[in-house]
């Protein structure tokens, strides 16, 4: 389990890094862009603390038997994060695609027709009802 957490902090950070690059390439880039990678920073921090209080814990196979909720909370929440980055990740591909020859494209009318803002406060949206469910699981660990 720790490993999945680790590949998965490291995909919400190579997803930052991508959304970092796509600020810098697009000064006009729309606000949720800096809130989706704000709050993917946070995700990251939230699921190396899970990972490290895992780790950490000796009576893991205890916990895991007084609290049977507890695997499938953290299988949901982890498959949660996966499946909003998974769906962040095809929404960034989108906004990028055709984007290697800067010199044969003009940038504003495509980022118009390409942008969807609503997708993206959409896809905002659930990244910070993943953190909250990452907040509560970081609590029920540290019990």
């Amino acid at each position: 389990m720790a490993r999945s957490m680790a590949q998965l902090t490291g995909t919400c950070l190579t997803t930052v890094k991508r959304l970092y690059d796509l600020r810098e390439k697009y000064k006009d880039a729309p606000v949720v862009i800096v809130a989706i990678s704000s709050e993917s920073t946070v995700i990251s921090a939230s699921l190396a603390q899970i990972q490290s209080l895992l780790l950490q814990r000796h009576d893991f196979a205890e916990i895991w038997k007084s609290h049977t909720e507890l695997p499938m909370v953290l299988d949901q929440a982890i498959t949660g994060v996966i499946v909003i980055f998974s769906l962040l990740d095809v929404e960034i591909q989108r906004i990028t695609a055709g984007a290697s020859d800067p010199s044969r494209i003009r940038w504003r009318p495509r980022l118009r027709m390409l942008w969807n803002e609503s997708q993206l406060n959409d896809l905002l949206s659930s990244i910070r009802g993943q953190q909250t469910s990452m907040t509560l699981l970081i609590q029920l660990l540290q019990m």
